[in-house]
């Protein structure tokens, strides 16, 4: 991560060289109004950045801003995706890593959500997806990795994956 290797590095160690990580299941503190997890977020970027503020998060995720005083474990599932990305922006981070963003969520808020990575994307920001989903990838990323079973068997960019049928019939089902 920007030239520092962090495995086996503590996670709050991580953080603070610059990963944003959105787990699979959001793990929002749902005992806490949106904002109040949003402010919990919180911190400066590995190199003092302090571009993401609870204003920028909420022009970025306008959905949210009216629900700031609701508690967050009443939020739908994708508020809830929503609320845990952009509390994770507030870090400032370097990279943001996502695991699985459209998991389980109605296809109208897998949209929504691909719009604001592609926003993300827009303002520069690095942004790397686990996701099995592949027309949700399809249209957000870049370049792809494509793991069976632990190992990689494929990476290059989006559109010679889409051009390569025998791995999208082999590994993508698409």
């Amino acid at each position: 991560l920007r030239g520092q290797v962090v495995s086996g590095m503590r996670p709050h160690h991580i953080a603070r060289a610059g990963l944003g990580f959105v787990p699979e299941d959001r793990q929002i503190f749902p005992e806490h109004t949106v904002e109040d997890n949003l402010v919990i977020g919180q911190k400066k970027g590995p190199d003092g950045e302090d571009e993401w503020s609870i204003r920028r998060v909420y022009d970025v995720f306008p959905l949210l801003e009216p629900l700031r005083h609701r508690i967050a474990g009443r939020l739908s599932g994708g508020e809830q995706q929503m609320l845990a990305i952009a509390r994770t922006l507030m870090g400032n981070p370097a990279l943001l890593l996502l695991d699985e963003p459209s998991e389980g969520l109605a296809p109208i808020i897998v949209q929504r959500i691909g719009e604001l990575l592609r926003q993300l994307r827009g303002t520069g920001a690095t942004v790397l997806i686990a996701e099995q989903n592949m027309h949700f990838c399809l249209g957000l990323a870049s370049h792809a990795t494509v793991i069976d079973k632990g190992q990689i068997v494929y990476t290059s960019s989006i559109e010679e994956l889409k051009a390569n049928d025998n791995i999208r019939q082999r590994y993508l089902a698409l």
